[in-house]
């Protein structure tokens, strides 16, 4: 499931990547507008978001993998709770019963005076 999803999400990153630098491209233009930016600064701006765009595909795909463990470790805590609270119940229940049966057999000694 999340190596599905990370595949859906890649592509949209690549293309929210190149989109930035659509938009910082004209604001930098502007910052220097007698200074056109050459076709090797362009290249390398496109390397560097390219490499913070693997990173960050890395980081959601290392989140998803933890995601992942912590719910199987919920998921078995909520077994374990399940467990606990149905031998609760029936230790409760024997409890409740022996209590009755000493109540109606008189035997709670100085107690029941």
């Amino acid at each position: 499931m999340a190596i599905r999803f990370a595949c859906r999400v890649r592509p949209l990153l690549a293309v929210v990547a190149l989109g930035a630098t659509i938009v910082v491209a004209p604001t930098l233009a502007e910052a220097a507008p007698h200074a056109q930016p050459s076709v090797t600064s362009v290249q390398k701006q496109l390397g560097a978001l390219a490499l913070k765009n693997s990173q960050l595909v890395e980081k959601y795909d290392h989140a998803q993998v933890v995601v992942g463990k912590r719910q199987k470790a919920a998921q078995a805590a909520t077994r374990a709770s399940a467990k606990a609270a149905a031998a609760y119940t029936q230790a409760h229940a024997e409890f409740a019963q022996v209590i009755q049966t000493q109540f109606e057999s008189g035997s709670f000694g100085a107690a029941a005076a």
